[in-house]
């Protein structure tokens, strides 16, 4: 009867000992909600100077750090807002129980919504992708953007997955009546 309660006793140190270890986290840690989890903050934000923007339409979206089993530096890139007056809110790392989480950065302000536009977008264009620049890139493809006056062709380019496993669905020009509409394209 001893040796069970000494057992029953180790176990549950054992337990409650794996239960509280801080600072466990691998880079498919998930919380609840499918967020990234890394067992310390990251480090100090890179400084970066945007380059030249490539048009009116474009918003600089800084680089931040991801955790991918150690912290990698995702840098900024110029990105065509969705729509009119939409301004970027960056993601952020934020402290939470069972580690460091990443929220994620979104577009915010201006006038959500969709353009219908009469004439259909041109038809699309072949892109070289060439090789990936870094393990796990996604290829983002290019895709006509209405600018109001004209269609601007907006060029592909390799983007880090928010998640692992994750999957980039593309956005699309989809017919309505009385025109075209943008779908977003988004990870899932």
């Amino acid at each position: 009867m001893m040796a069970r309660v000494v057992a029953l006793g180790m176990l549950l140190l054992m337990v409650v000992g794996v239960l509280t270890v801080p600072g466990v986290a691998s880079a498919d840690d998930r919380g609840p909600d499918g967020q990234q989890i890394a067992p310390g903050p990251p480090p100090p934000a890179r400084y970066e100077a945007p380059p030249a923007g490539p048009g009116p339409s474009y918003v600089w979206v800084p680089g931040h750090w991801q955790y991918a089993g150690g912290w990698v530096w995702v840098p900024g890139e110029w990105v065509i807002a969705p729509y009119p007056g939409a301004v970027w809110v960056p993601g952020h790392w934020v402290r939470r129980r069972r580690g460091w989480v990443w929220i994620e950065g979104q577009w915010r302000g201006g006038a959500p919504g969709y353009v219908v536009v009469a004439s259909p977008p041109p038809p699309l264009r072949v892109e070289v992708r060439g090789v990936a620049p870094f393990v796990g890139a996604v290829w983002i493809a290019g895709f006509w953007r209405w600018t109001g006056a004209s269609w601007v062709w907006v060029p592909g380019h390799w983007a880090r997955a928010p998640w692992p496993r994750a999957v980039w669905v593309p956005g699309h020009w989809a017919r309505q009546a009385g025109g075209w509409i943008w779908i977003e394209g988004y990870w899932r």
